[in-house]
């Protein structure tokens, strides 16, 4: 469905293409309105909902603007461009989804089906470029069995490396064939030999190995979520409804490590520096090793966790019901703590220097990071935009809105005093977002029209920048490498090894008596099929199989005929002795004994 972005310069992309036109797309604070607020209007886009579709919710994660409706559709556009990149529906309209979150060049949607995986550039499947190392099981002339599967990558028709180990413990070895996958199991597979040589052949103990490229859509779960997954592209971290914390290999869904909390953890966890920061509804803050769940630390607060704590080099800032918010120093000691009247705590924001967080019903909080001291308080319904040097701004619902009348009042202030410095108001919206470094504000309604405004200090959007990001998102979609000048996003993560373990070697360190090539094999025949094609050889491998499959039905068909023959004389049997118990008249001698 086509889409139009308008921009200040009055370019805009139709479909995604550069067009000259005024655009029609939403302006819901013109450029007049926004002057006052050291702001401009960057760009707007009316995105292609379909008949019903209302829009649920914003959620801001690096470049990313994910715009999410109500029934599970997302629809990703380019925070710096308003270039809608993709969309794609996440889950059934009746689940919840979790999320996004960002790790590396992927997007995670987290719902009861599992966590859905995006290139957050193209919206495709994640793809993870690693390479495979598994061993030979079996050799049966060219037919030979391996450990690995689809679960680690592979598929039908791949082509993988046989190497033979050259020392007896090291990790280095020599390419002595080839082996074609025909058959692809979730661990196992086999497959054809060929290119080898005959006093070479591949056997037993063998290694094998390939460079694959797993797709990744959807990653299944052991159990229901109650918190947003994250990633650091190799595993996924996420708490279950059962009160246990898992940790998944993101590659197949294999369970790594797991461990039972205090609580549920409904916050989403932060991984910081190798630690995950976990927090539950039983009040307890934890830092544990991201690879060993080793605990590094504890905290108890004195109510539920339900808000995502931030995380950050200066420590943990944990919001809890127990009316308080918590400053954690790194090792997990209290640096201070700032109670408030009501218990609804949001998820708290650190910018330069000041806390922002949210309590419902009470208004917005602005608080000393280092001392949890407040420096000023906006009453009403506010949130926390964004910080520019020493200014934040905010916007809040008026008093007046409903749901016939939706609007929302943008302020400009002094970030330590709070003193009003700017105001204008945003007609017809019902949804914001926003984002520091640059300063950003999204604006939206239910209807799926968005605009986006931006600090003064950013000059409007050129033909050179659109360019740079459409070639860039086109080059991931072909797959093709991308500059560093043309890159959006983090590189996706680079190739990773699975490794399984060795069932055939040896833990003793004593030199070898015996190896490889003992026998002489000077003069010696090879087996029949080796040095084939691979044509020839899987035609054999067919008419074999053929073959053996005649013989078995043979075999079946004369252990029928036998189990016939066995079945019909116990029939007989059991017929001759139905007529012998079956006489209900006594016998003469029987009657003859016995007695009146």
């Amino acid at each position: 469905m086509p889409h139009r972005v308008r921009y200040a310069a009055g370019a805009c992309v139709l479909a995604g293409l550069l067009v000259a036109s005024p655009g029609l797309a939403a302006e819901f604070v013109s450029a007049t309105d926004a002057k006052p607020l050291d702001m401009r209007p960057y760009w707007s886009i009316d995105l292609p909902l379909s008949a019903g579709q209302r829009v649920d919710r914003l959620v801001t994660v690096d470049d990313n603007l994910y715009v999410i409706t109500a029934d599970n559709r997302v629809l990703a556009v380019h925070i710096g461009t308003g270039v809608l990149r993709w969309m794609a529906d996440l889950a059934r309209p009746d689940q919840r989804v979790l999320g996004p979150t960002h790790g590396g060049a992927y997007a995670y949607f987290t719902s009861q089906a599992g966590v859905s995986v995006f290139h957050r550039q193209t919206g495709r499947p994640g793809n993870d470029p690693r390479s495979v190392r598994g061993f030979v099981i079996e050799v049966v002339g060219e037919s030979t069995s391996v450990n690995v599967g689809s679960v680690h990558g592979l598929s039908r028709g791949d082509v993988l490396d046989v190497v033979r180990p050259l020392e007896a413990r090291g990790e280095r070895g020599e390419k002595i064939g080839e082996l074609k996958l025909a058959v692809v199991e979730d661990r196992q597979a086999r497959g054809i030999l060929s290119n080898y040589s005959p006093v070479r052949k591949p056997q037993s103990g063998d290694w094998v190995r390939a460079d694959v490229t797993l797709p990744l859509s959807l990653v299944g779960l052991p159990f229901a979520p109650s918190s947003a997954a994250i990633s650091d592209n190799e595993a996924l971290y996420y708490g279950g409804s059962n009160g246990r914390f898992y940790k998944l290999a993101i590659l197949n869904g294999l369970r790594m490590w797991q461990f039972t909390t205090s609580g549920v953890v409904s916050a989403t966890p932060r991984l910081h520096k190798g630690n995950l920061i976990i927090a539950d509804q039983d009040g307890v803050v934890r830092a544990v090793g991201a690879t060993d769940k080793s605990e590094r630390w504890r905290f108890n607060t004195e109510g539920a966790v339900f808000a995502d704590p931030w995380v950050d080099d200066s420590g943990v800032y944990v919001a809890s019901t127990d009316r308080s918010l918590y400053a954690l120093t790194p090792d997990g000691r209290q640096r201070w703590r700032r109670q408030f009247q009501v218990a609804e705590l949001g998820s708290p924001v650190v910018a330069g220097g000041t806390l922002f967080i949210k309590i419902e019903g009470d208004g917005l909080y602005a608080l000393d990071v280092k001392t949890g001291e407040q420096k000023w308080r906006m009453a009403g319904d506010a949130s926390f935009v964004g910080l520019e040097g020493d200014r934040a701004w905010v916007v809040s619902t008026p008093p007046w809105v409903d749901r016939k009348r939706t609007a929302r009042d943008v302020y400009m202030c002094d970030a330590n005093s709070g003193k009003l410095l700017a105001t204008s108001q945003a007609r017809n919206v019902s949804l914001t977002a926003g984002q520091s470094g640059p300063l950003t504000l999204i604006l939206a309604d239910r209807g799926g029209r968005v605009q986006c405004l931006r600090s003064l200090k950013y000059p409007h959007i050129t033909p050179d920048q659109l360019a740079a990001v459409l070639a860039s998102d086109a080059e991931a979609r072909a797959g093709a490498p991308r500059s560093a000048a043309a890159e959006a996003g983090p590189a996706r993560p680079g190739a990773k090894e699975t490794k399984l373990p060795d069932p055939f070697r040896s833990t003793s360190t004593a030199k070898p008596v015996g190896g490889h090539g003992l026998v002489g094999t000077e003069g010696a025949k090879p087996p029949a099929g080796e040095g084939k094609g691979d044509e020839e050889a899987e035609e054999e491998a067919a008419e074999e199989d053929e073959d053996a499959a005649d013989e078995d039905e043979a075999d079946e068909s004369e252990d029928e005929d036998t189990a016939d023959e066995d079945t019909a004389d116990e029939d007989s049997g059991d017929d001759e002795g139905d007529d012998e118990s079956g006489d209900d008249e006594p016998d003469e001698d029987e009657e003859g004994d016995e007695e009146p």
